[in-house]
């Protein structure tokens, strides 16, 4: 999901070295060489971009070679932006009855996320109704008590994670 929704890929990272006696720095991805150069030694933070179409799913590899003298590469980081992705809404209704329970306290209304993984961390935002509530967590599942955010009738729900989740199932029932 998140190779299908790259939008733009970039290498960062600060060269430390002695400019006079270093040769051209050269910068590969995949196979695929990105930059090659002499860059300002000890000043700017190197920020190059590259085509989404050169990275691949899974694991990526880059590689940085140097012909004559020697880098100190220091805040290496690659960074991708996502085109914007439209996340699906979940819809639930409350009967009068359900409601009038949850508004005098007698039942909450609770929501739970089943994750698939265990190990990965999971975190995002939860719109109910348009009203925010955080996630993040590492265990197999999370519950949330919405009575505060419900409303009569029609409801809606969005999950919008920070990074690819599974959610293996999202439940909503009156307790």
């Amino acid at each position: 999901t998140e190779f299908n929704n790259l939008q733009e890929v970039q290498v960062e990272f600060l060269p430390l070295c002695d400019m006079p006696t270093t040769g051209p720095l050269t910068v590969i991805l995949n196979r695929n060489e990105i930059y090659r150069g002499v860059p300002d030694c000890n000043v700017h933070k190197m920020i190059i971009e590259f085509a989404p179409s050169l990275a691949r799913v899974g694991e990526n590899t880059i590689e940085f070679f140097v012909e004559d003298g020697e880098y100190q590469l220091s805040h290496s980081i690659v960074k991708s932006e996502l085109k914007s992705v439209d996340f699906p809404t979940y819809y639930f209704e409350l009967s009068n009855e359900q409601f009038g329970n949850v508004t005098d306290k007698v039942q909450d209304v609770m929501l739970r996320l089943d994750f698939v993984d265990i190990v990965a961390a999971k975190e995002g935002v939860l719109l109910i109704n348009g009203r925010q509530a955080g996630f993040d967590t590492r265990e197999l599942f999370v519950e949330f008590d919405i009575s505060n955010k419900v409303v009569r009738g029609n409801n809606a729900i969005k999950v919008k994670p920070t990074r690819t989740l599974e959610i293996r199932e999202l439940g909503v029932w009156v307790e």
